[in-house]
């Protein structure tokens, strides 16, 4: 029996994703803006209905659009009887 050894992967490769690909697309819907300096905002990757709410200051909320080359969604809550953080 012969053994046909394979090539191994390039690891750097594995990690590219094509543009097409929805994990490649990332955004960013602001819920609200407080006089305190802190924005609140849905995060998604892929799906903009799967989010993660977060909570950071102005400059580092710029920084984290910018980081991740976000889609800006209209601000505001998904739907009317959604919660809003209290950030004062």
């Amino acid at each position: 029996m012969r053994t046909i050894a394979a090539p191994l992967p390039d690891p750097a490769t594995m990690l590219a994703e094509p543009a097409d690909l929805p994990l490649s697309r990332r955004y960013v819907r602001v819920v609200q803006r407080a006089d305190n300096g802190l924005v609140a905002f849905e995060f998604a990757i892929g799906w903009p209905d799967l989010v993660q709410e977060l909570v950071l200051a102005v400059a580092d909320f710029d920084a984290f659009c910018v980081q991740n080359q976000v889609i800006r969604l209209p601000d505001g809550p998904r739907g009317s009887s959604e919660l809003q953080p209290d950030l004062a």
